[in-house]
């Protein structure tokens, strides 16, 4: 089995438990840098949904990006993302289904690659 981390908040995950993440102090001029494990070293932090992370089994979900700011990498599948619309607005409702997940750069442009297809933009069936 092949075993994937992910930063998850102020956590660090694996499939065998949970130990705790370095942070680096928070400051509004600075990108919140985290130690990825799968890259194994410190990068700058993302938002995804948590329907993009772990294995999805090659499911191609959307990638719908909320962010035009570099420092701000912010991402969601086309599921989270009629949601949203149905919403109008980031509701309990909606962030309860999105379930943000913090990941490291170079684990954002991964997911993106994995679930950028033809068909990206397009929700799959609830």
């Amino acid at each position: 089995m092949k075993r994937e981390f992910y930063a998850l908040g102020r956590i660090f995950a694996d499939a065998s438990g949970i130990r705790e993440l370095q942070v680096e102090e928070e400051n509004d001029d600075v990108p919140l840098m985290i130690e990825c494990g799968i890259h194994k070293q410190w990068a700058r932090s993302a938002v995804v949904c948590c329907h993009l992370v772990g294995d999805t089994g090659g499911e191609i979900r959307g990638f719908v990006e909320k962010s035009d700011d570099p420092d701000d990498s912010q991402a969601w599948c086309g599921r989270c993302e009629d949601l949203f619309v149905e919403e109008d607005d980031m509701t309990e409702r909606f962030r309860a289904f999105n379930d943000m997940r913090l990941v490291c750069e170079f684990c954002y442009a991964d997911i993106k690659r994995r679930h950028t297809g033809p068909d990206a933009g397009e929700a799959e069936g609830a």
